[in-house]
C-alpha cells in the first residue's frame, strides 16, 4: 500500500463525502486507502461505516483531532500517511504527486500543497513554531476577527517549487508514517488546535524538512462546516485551545523562561473560560472536551483497550 488518507470527522457528514468523492475522483496510479475516523458524531455520520471504498473507525468519543489521527495511523497500512481535514477538495492527482516527490527526498519529513479557500485565495498553508511574539499577535487576530476590522485570516503566497517552512498546515500533512511514528505521532495533551506544529517541531529535532509546494493545491473551505453564528460561538473555544497549545509547547519545548510564562498563563486561561465565555449554551456543550483538558486527556489510556472503539 503506497498512502493511507485518515479524515477526522465530527459532525461534518457532508463535507467528508464530498472529500472522499473528490479523493476517488483525481487519485490514481498509486494504491491508497481512505480510513475515516469519527469522533462520536451525531449527525447521521456513523452510516458512512457502509461506504466499502471508506475504513470506517468509531472512536467512542471526541478524542480531538490529534488522538483521532493517531487511531487512524495505528490501522494504516500505506508507506506514507496524508492526514487531510474533512473540510478540503482535491482537483487533481496531487496526492501522487506528494508520494512522488517523497519517493526521492528520504530528508523530507512532511510535504504540503498550497490551499485555496472557495473563491480561489490564498488560504493559511503553513506554520510557525511559537514564540512569545506569536502568541500576542494570535491575541490581536482574534481582536481583529471578531471586532469587525478584518474579516478572515490571510497568509502571503510563497514563490518557488519547493519551500522549507517551520511547517505544513494540518489540513493536509503528507507524511512518511515511518517518522510520524518515530517522532512518537501526535502529543496526547493537546486536544486540537496546535497538534501539528508541536508535532513537526519534533520532527524538526530529528533532521526532517518540511516542505511545502506552492504550486500544488487543494481547496479547503476553512469554517465551511459552521455558519458565522456557530463560528462566532466557537472562536472562543479556538482562541483558548490555541492558547493552551502554545503553553503545553512551551513548557515542553522551550526554556524556564517560557515555561514560567506557560504556568503563569494557563490558570487565567481556564478561568477565562470558565467566566467569560460569551454563550452559556456554548459552554454546556463544550465541557466534555473541557474536562477531557484538564483530566489529561486519560482517553489517551482508554484508546488502548480495544472495546473502546470500533473498526468497520
Amino acid at each position: 500500500m503506497d498512502v493511507s488518507i485518515i479524515l477526522v470527522n465530527y459532525n461534518t457528514k457532508e463535507l467528508t463525502c464530498n472529500c472522499i468523492e473528490s479523493i476517488v475522483k483525481y487519485t490514481q496510479s498509486i494504491t491508497y486507502e481512505i480510513i475515516v475516523v469519527d469522533n462520536n458524531s451525531s449527525d447521521g455520520s456513523k452510516s458512512l461505516a457502509n461506504d466499502n471504498r471508506i475504513r470506517f473507525i468509531e472512536s467512542g468519543d471526541n478524542l480531538g483531532f490529534g488522538l483521532a489521527n493517531n487511531l487512524g495511523v495505528k490501522y494504516a497500512k500505506g508507506k506514507y500517511v496524508f492526514l487531510l481535514n474533512t473540510d478540503t477538495l482535491l482537483t487533481y492527482n496531487v496526492i501522487k504527486v506528494f508520494y512522488d516527490y517523497m519517493e526521492t527526498r528520504p530528508q523530507v519529513g512532511v510535504v504540503g500543497a498550497g490551499l485555496l479557500d472557495a473563491e480561489g485565495n490564498n488560504n493559511a498553508t503553513y506554520v510557525k513554531f511559537p514564540s512569545i511574539s506569536h502568541t500576542f499577535r494570535l491575541c490581536w487576530q482574534y481582536f481583529e476577527r471578531h471586532s469587525g476590522l478584518k474579516s478572515k485570516s490571510s497568509q502571503l503566497a510563497i514563490d518557488g517549487d519547493d519551500v522549507d517552512v517551520e511547517g505544513i498546515s494540518g489540513a493536509d500533512m503528507f507524511i512518511k508514517k515511518a517518522i510520524f511514528n518515530e517522532a512518537g505521532g501526535f502529543d496526547k495533551d493537546i486536544f486540537m488546535y496546535g497538534e501539528e506544529v508541536e508535532l513537526q517541531y519534533r520532527i524538526a529535532r530529528l533532521g526532517y524538512r518540511r516542505v511545502l509546494l506552492p504550486q500544488e493545491h487543494i481547496i479547503h473551505l476553512e469554517g465551511g462546516s459552521s455558519s458565522s453564528t456557530k463560528m462566532s460561538r466557537l472562536s472562543f473555544f479556538v482562541l483558548y485551545s490555541m492558547l493552551r497549545g502554545k503553553c503545553i509547547f512551551y513548557r515542553k519545548h522551550k526554556n524556564s523562561i517560557y515555561r514560567l510564562m506557560s504556568l503563569l498563563l494557563e490558570l487565567p486561561l481556564d478561568i477565562m473560560f470558565i467566566l467569560l465565555s460569551p454563550y452559556r449554551k456554548f459552554w454546556s456543550r463544550y465541557i466534555g472536551n473541557y474536562k477531557i483538558l484538564r483530566k489529561g486527556y486519560q482517553l489517551s489510556a482508554q484508546i488502548k483497550d480495544k472495546e473502546y472503539y470500533r473498526v468497520s
